[in-house]
């Protein structure tokens, strides 16, 4: 691949300059990558030239960040990336390049043949590192792959003080002094065929509301396809047949697209709280649906008749794939016939357009069913002999320099889990301990299976007590901590674990009991070691606790200690913990944890008047212990509500939260009222 290096904005301008805007080469968005790019330089040629300029800021929140430019349109844009990268946010930004625009992506790493990277001191001191990580490495890969395919429109570029000459302009360009960004081409008119999908998904629309009331519409769809300017249309025809509608988003950006389609739309806008969920108004239309948490979509349907709902899954939502997933699920459930819409064509950009390609590469958006499946076969697979199997471990190193494995494992892992995204593919290839584990059929090489775990080392003993007072939490210990929280006890801490973060089956070979047989596999390799020391003292697994999930780890030995107290936004659902050992110690620790989390789930059930918790005959510590824990803010009321709950049976406490006062206050004037009367 050739490098081209550039120290100047006069330098840099002429980049930009040519080939992309030359008269009659640029059809495409264009895709210029810097290596080494000074910050401070970067930002002044942005402000000097009209280019906009995203960071990837890491003080900043995330999905604040991403949410804040979805929607918004930009003909060039400059984004920092940094390292590790967000992709997440990469993709975001490059979707607001309109046609004929141009990505100036400024990277702060030279990737030499080591693998090493050469640090320029003058990004800033977060966006520095000095080995490159495996999905890097694969970006990398991916854009001198991409700047091949598509010359005209892709050029890797090295930012030195001195070295290499510019490329060579035409001779007419050469003679010009050029010292600002030139203009860009003007936008091409989209095409028509956009526009008739588009006139006809609208007709659908149309005609969907106006038969159906309750009536559901959804616009799914990848960046770029029109969705936010057919919702506006909607609301067009909706404002012209007198019918009253409210729009809303997470953030105001994300209606940009929206307003512009529209004159009378900026007084419709209402914000998402939770006490005004209720509009008056016939029709709610929600723009970006997928950043919302599932309880607000989920009321947004429970208190209005008619909804809309517009949003991109490309895996950066906050919602993940939640909206596709299991939200549909409600939504089908709901409403009697929603209408389902998704447009296909790019209006933003044309077919083929090169950052659009990068971008789905990247993040492995075009792998969404398992390779290797025959979707049309319907007759249920044969069991398969545990000889017809393969079970082995690839390592993330091995996954990175197989891209076919590597879609095929993120196609499975997506298949099956709705919290698959861009970050979770960067953890699959540079997670800290993990471990992936693939079950293939033995003679056609079928992938069938795949666990994913992680190891969680033991933990210093200094800190044992301060992880059980909750006033320490070390990140990668998840496991252990949460044991030693729920079991009021250090014992735990001392041993390493393992912790499934996904363990999925294709969807065709489900039930056959080959998740079980890939699990059992891992624990014999992990735990049993064939006499030798184990490599971890126990395994277990977080996950959201629905009956499902709960009931295959409970089919495998596993025994649930806790249960979260919040709902994950993603799933509507509370965290469950399991674990598995054959370790004494642990053994002992987490009986008394699940007799603890028994406890309380019972005492929760009978205060509800729901049939009480399964009997067990385990032994519960003294309950003076753990309000001793509850008064000193060690423990939460949820982790402590059956001795709670005994308590106010004596004395004159409620235990029901007040809706006028936070959960934080509630508890800390819990805690006085506990304190007094146990030291009386």
């Amino acid at each position: 691949m050739s490098r081209h290096s550039v120290s100047n904005h006069a330098e840099l301008s002429r980049i930009i300059r040519f080939p992309f805007t030359a008269e009659g080469s640029i059809q495409h968005r264009a895709l210029i990558v810097i290596e080494l790019a000074p910050y401070e330089w970067l930002k002044h040629f942005a402000m000097s030239s009209g280019c906009s300029m995203v960071a990837s800021d890491s003080s900043a929140d995330r999905a604040d960040q991403i949410s804040a430019y979805l929607g918004r349109e930009h003909p060039c844009l400059i984004h920092t990336l940094k390292e590790p990268m967000d992709a997440g946010l990469l993709a975001a930004v490059a979707g607001t390049v309109t046609n004929q625009g141009m990505l100036i992506l400024a990277t702060p790493l030279l990737i030499t043949e080591s693998g090493k990277a050469a640090n320029n001191k003058e990004y800033p001191e977060s966006h520095h590192t000095s080995v490159q990580s495996h999905f890097s490495a694969r970006f990398s890969r991916l854009i001198a792959e991409l700047e091949q395919r598509h010359p005209t429109h892709v050029r890797l570029v090295s930012y030195k003080e001195s070295g290499l000459s510019n490329p060579p302009l035409s001779p007419q360009l050469a003679a010009q002094k050029i010292e600002a960004l030139p203009p860009l081409a003007p936008l091409q008119e989209k095409h028509t065929t956009a526009k008739q999908e588009q006139d006809l998904l609208l007709r659908q629309a149309c005609n969907h509301l106006t038969d159906n009331s309750p009536a559901c519409v959804t616009i799914v769809g990848k960046r770029g396809r029109g969705k936010s300017s057919l919702l506006a249309r909607i609301a067009n025809w909706l404002n012209q047949s007198q019918l009253t509608y409210c729009v809303t988003a997470l953030n105001k950006s994300a209606l940009s697209s929206f307003h512009r389609q529209t004159d009378h739309s900026s007084e419709k806008l209402f914000k998402i709280a939770a006490d005004t969920l209720q509009t008056p108004c016939d029709y709610v239309l929600v723009d970006e649906a997928a950043n919302l948490p599932l309880a607000v979509l989920s009321s947004l349907i429970e208190t209005h008749s008619n909804v809309i709902f517009c949003t991109t899954v490309e895996g950066y939502e906050n919602a993940g794939r939640a909206f596709q997933l299991r939200f549909s699920e409600q939504l089908t459930l709901h409403f009697k016939n929603p209408l389902m819409l998704s447009p296909e064509i790019p209006w933003r950009w044309l077919n083929n357009d090169p950052i659009e390609e990068l971008m789905d590469a990247l993040l492995l958006n075009a792998s969404v069913t398992a390779p290797n499946t025959d979707d049309t076969d319907t007759s249920p697979p044969a069991a398969l002999q545990h000889e017809d199997t393969l079970i082995g471990k690839l390592s993330q190193r091995a996954l990175v320099d197989d891209e076919y494995t590597l879609q095929e494992v993120f196609a499975l892992l997506r298949e099956t889990h709705y919290q698959n995204s861009v970050k979770d593919l960067q953890h699959l290839l540079d997670g800290r301990e993990i471990q992936l584990w693939l079950l293939r059929h033995k003679h056609t090489n079928q992938l069938l299976a795949a666990c994913l775990l992680t190891n969680e080392a033991s933990i210093e003993g200094s800190v044992h007590q301060a992880i059980v007072n909750k006033q320490r939490r070390l990140p990668h210990h998840l496991l252990s901590q949460l044991l030693a929280q729920s079991a009021n006890s250090t014992r735990a801490l001392s041993f390493d674990f393992a912790r499934v973060i996904r363990i999925s089956v294709a969807h065709s070979h489900r039930r056959l009991g080959l998740g079980s047989r890939l699990l059992r596999s891992v624990e014999h390799a992990l735990l049993n070691a064939n006499g030798t020391t184990p490599e971890v003292q126990a395994m277990g697994a977080s996950f959201a606790k629905d009956p499902a999930s709960l009931g295959f780890w409970h089919a495998n030995g596993y025994t649930e200690f806790h249960e979260g107290y919040r709902k994950n936004p993603r799933t509507g659902l509370p965290s469950a913990a399991v674990i598995k050992t054959p370790n004494n110690c642990i053994a002992e620790t987490l009986e008394i944890a699940a007799a603890i989390h028994a406890d309380n789930l019972n005492s929760r059930s009978c205060i509800q008047g729901l049939p009480t918790a399964t009997a067990y005959t385990r032994l519960v510590p003294n309950d003076t212990e753990l309000l001793a824990q509850f008064v000193s803010g060690h423990r939460s009321l949820h982790d402590t509500y059956a001795a709670l709950s005994r308590l106010s049976r004596k004395h004159d406490l409620s235990l029901t939260l007040d809706n006028n006062v936070s959960r934080k206050a509630f508890e800390i004037g819990l805690r006085k009222t506990v304190s007094a009367l146990i030291m009386s």
